[in-house]
């Protein structure tokens, strides 16, 4: 099922660790629809507790592992998460105080030390593992629940699977509702668009708290099957070689990665052939990156985009074709709308444009949110009619 380093983490283990997670959270009053924040980095105790949350019918509250007391704070308060689940020094630092006034009963820490049956690599060098006052140990918590099974739920593709908070740059962080439906649809998307079979393996290069690592490792990950490689948090030489190691097919980062991985000494001593179906979002890619990266480490990089609001992407460059460079920008075209989706680029009014001019891109498809958690006027300002404007 996952890769963490040097160790092999099977599916059996990863099934029966969540359903013992999802027992204990039950134990603690959680339960369907309530939220569960998760405070961690690219550790195969993510994988187990958002599985473990779903097991539950609750709600996934993704957190970025570089928040500061207040943006943690706000994010759980807005969310109204009841639990929280935490690597050790994060919850030290940061976390047992961001709890203070909110709704979170039960708070869960984890070492990225857990998991390892080999000695700690490099990049783990000075992580030891430390007392949390105010929360439980997980691997405690899945020891003492071992062979026990939650009480079985159902769950609809209209059910809320993730709150995944943008980023604020316009105003404080929203929540977008990302239902079951939505997360299904695009790691379909990711299997049948990018042409992933079991022979694949999945490169975890982007962060798991965020969209693109939720949808492009962790969901089409368990939906083709294919193993998900991780390695605890991007370090460009760590990257290299795992991806070498375990021969990774697939990933999806941003361009700054690459081009990190590209600027890493250990590139050009790296064999990185297997790595045939790259592709890269969140920012406008230059074509001489992809020139440079495709000539000295191997792999063309295609071009993908969507948001936090389409579940990750909503377009994409066609497995095996090369994007066309926009005349105007100098960028590359981030693709045509994937499987199911209609996109209309409109004026400043809200009329549709022919081909060629500039407008507002509104999209509709299976991956678009329903909304934003608490937020009725954003939603009706942002997607209107259910298009994401």
């Amino acid at each position: 099922f996952l890769y963490y380093f040097d160790t092999a983490v099977t599916g059996a283990s990863v099934d029966g660790d969540s359903d013992a997670l999802a027992v204990a959270l039950a134990a603690r009053g959680l339960g369907r629809g309530d939220r569960i924040a998760l405070f961690l980095q690219n550790v195969p105790q993510f994988v187990i507790a958002m599985l473990a949350a779903w097991k539950l019918g609750a709600v996934v509250v993704p957190v970025n592992p570089m928040l500061k007391e207040r943006e943690l704070r706000y994010i759980l308060a807005d969310s109204g998460a009841k639990a929280v689940i935490s690597l050790q020094d994060l919850w030290n630092a940061v976390g047992v105080r961001a709890v203070e006034g909110t709704e979170v009963v039960a708070a869960i820490t984890t070492s990225p030390l857990d998991y390892l049956n080999h000695p700690p690599p490099s990049a783990l060098d000075g992580v030891e593992r430390t007392a949390t006052p105010g929360a439980a140990d997980l691997g405690d918590l899945v020891r003492a629940h071992a062979g026990e099974r939650p009480a079985p739920v159902a769950l609809g593709p209209a059910a809320v699977a993730l709150l995944t908070y943008t980023s604020g740059t316009t105003g404080d962080p929203k929540g977008a509702m990302n239902t079951h439906g939505n997360v299904v649809f695009n790691a379909c998307t990711f299997r049948d668009w990018m042409s992933l079979t079991q022979r694949d393996v999945v490169l975890g290069g982007a962060p798991l708290f965020h969209i693109t690592g939720l949808i492009a490792h962790v969901a089409v990950g368990m939906l083709v099957p294919m193993p998900i490689v991780l390695g605890y948090r991007f370090e460009p030489g760590t990257i290299i070689r795992l991806a070498e190691r375990y021969r990774c097919t697939f990933t999806v980062m941003a361009i700054t990665a690459f081009t990190a991985l590209a600027n890493d000494p250990a590139a050009a001593e790296a064999d990185l052939s297997s790595l045939t179906k790259a592709y890269s979002g969140g920012a406008p890619i230059a074509p001489s990156m992809v020139e440079r990266f495709e000539r000295e480490v191997g792999p063309y990089i295609h071009n993908v985009y969507g948001l936090t609001e389409t579940t990750s992407p909503s377009h994409a460059v066609p497995l095996g074709r090369r994007a066309p460079v926009d005349p105007a920008s100098g960028a590359l075209s981030v693709g045509v709308p994937v499987f199911n989706t209609v996109v209309r680029i409109l004026d400043d009014e809200g009329k549709e444009l022919p081909p060629g001019e500039v407008g507002e891109i509104a999209t509709s498809g299976p991956m678009v949110v329903p909304g934003y958690w608490n937020r009725p006027d954003a939603t009706r300002r942002t997607l209107p009619g259910g298009e994401l404007r």
